[in-house]
């Protein structure tokens, strides 16, 4: 068992825009994919962007850094 962190970098726009328009953070979130395929794909090019932050195999690093 451990701990898993993901990060994403918004824009204080896109930021606002996910607070105040529901269909858009669904579409955002992936809420909308059905096929396994649809759901593999939002994340392989999640993981891809440079937006994005998976600190799940970095975490003891992470953790002696700041300690």
């Amino acid at each position: 068992m451990g701990i898993e962190a993901s990060y994403r970098r918004v824009t204080p726009q896109e930021f606002e825009r996910l607070q105040n328009d529901v269909t858009h953070a669904g579409v955002y979130f992936g809420d909308d994919l059905e096929t396994d395929e649809e759901i593999y794909t939002y994340f392989e090019n999640l993981r891809n962007s440079d937006r994005y932050l998976d600190i799940d195999s970095d975490q003891q690093t992470l953790v002696a850094y700041l300690t």
